[in-house]
């Protein structure tokens, strides 16, 4: 491979024996495609341990059409600190150095797993049924983090768990799984329990454990080119299809000329949203309190969603408004960390009549009009033309 593209990287690890260790390599159009999308990367080692028993890590980040995108991978002998160690190193020298903004391991799972866990953890506990519906809200549902704080001691206390030494350890770790104590930080739709394809699942249908290494090399480029041929077919789509607008406000129209399809209709998606929330008038209190700041208005929105038939919940969310800049906050932090405007604030917009939004919420990275270096790069039959 690296004599058909000198820019093709690969390094391997020897032991004290002179045996193979490790070995990492990296496309060049996954070096070209790390130019644009270093802000967050998953690493994973599922493969080691789960499903296929092989030592494989894979380093994935997400395109411009939120699709899962290879930005390096190995063949590893452990999982221990010294080997992660060599990795990393290695994998930023074929990034010329560059470091991500956020990483997410197979750790960052833990949530999940958590929840997956709650039927065998709490088998002891009086109204079992309640506790797990409850357990699933403290997560999803705070608001803050002192709400988070809060509805955990709560509910600790409530249910007698306050010697469960596994929520002992989940509350130990809440910083690295915990919804609220992430959103802040932009994940590119990561870590979103409704993400279609998981990271360990990108070479799923291409290898398994009875694959020998010569076979491995060549699914993995069948799989390269898979996965090119679906971005450079989403990229013409955005191009050359248009996603009908759903309302009369020109901000949309915005995010349609702006945005690739499958962004633009998760955009769509919190318009539809909008219709469900509604600008709580505020109080004389809070008035005085907006007004001890000029420029800054502060407005509540509530959220009413419908869970079923018979449950619906309503959360109250605190937007700001900077008319001067025009700027937008919301405490539930979708735009931090999706880098997509939530309902509230679309809800606001309606309100104030804003016609067009500020480019700063048009980002880079979802944008269809951007000349990609990685767009221009193939991958057929281990050759990069």
């Amino acid at each position: 491979m690296q004599r058909s593209d000198h820019e093709f990287f690969y390094s391997f690890d020897l032991d004290d024996d002179s045996r193979l260790s490790n070995v990492l390599w990296v496309h060049p159009r996954s070096r070209a495609a790390y130019e644009e999308f270093n802000d967050v990367v998953s690493f994973d080692t599922t493969y080691l341990v789960n499903q296929y028993k092989l030592p494989f890590a894979t380093i994935v980040g997400v395109n411009h059409h939120g699709q899962s995108i290879l930005l390096g991978c190995a063949l590893i002998s452990h999982e221990d600190v010294n080997t992660f160690k060599w990795l990393f190193m290695t994998w930023l020298e074929a990034m010329e150095d560059v470091h991500p903004n956020s990483i997410l391991t197979d750790q960052c799972e833990s949530m999940r797993k958590a929840i997956r866990e709650v039927p065998e953890k709490f088998k002891g506990v009086t109204d079992y049924d309640s506790a797990c519906l409850e357990f699933k809200a403290v997560i999803y549902d705070s608001l803050t983090i002192e709400m988070f704080e809060r509805n955990w001691n709560e509910f600790v206390v409530k249910h007698g768990l306050e010697r469960n030494e596994w929520l002992s350890k989940l509350y130990v770790d809440r910083e690295y799984w915990v919804p609220i104590y992430l959103n802040h930080t932009f994940w590119a739709g990561m870590v979103s329990t409704q993400r279609s394809e998981s990271m360990h699942a990108y070479f799923d249908g291409y290898v398994n454990s009875m694959s020998t290494l010569k076979q491995f090399v060549e699914q993995y480029e069948i799989a390269m080119c898979d996965k090119n041929e679906k971005e450079f077919y989403a990229d013409f789509k955005s191009k050359n299809t248009v996603v009908n607008c759903i309302s009369v406000f020109k901000w949309e129209q915005q995010f349609q000329k702006a945005f690739t399809n499958s962004i633009f209709k998760l955009v769509q998606e919190e318009i539809k949203r909008m219709w469900y929330c509604h600008v709580i008038q505020p109080t004389e209190e809070g008035r005085r309190e907006a007004d001890n700041e000029p420029g800054i208005e502060r407005h509540k929105i509530m959220e009413k969603s419908i869970i079923n038939n018979w449950f619906r919940r309503e959360f109250v969310y605190d937007v700001e408004y900077r008319e001067n800049g025009q700027y937008f906050s919301c405490n539930c932090k979708k735009f931090e960390s999706k880098g997509i405007l939530c309902c509230h604030i679309m809800r606001l917009m309606s309100l104030k009549d804003i016609k067009f939004i500020n480019e700063r919420y048009l980002l880079r990275r979802w944008r269809k009009d951007v000349n990609r270096v990685h767009s221009k790069s193939f991958f057929t039959e281990g050759t990069h033309i």
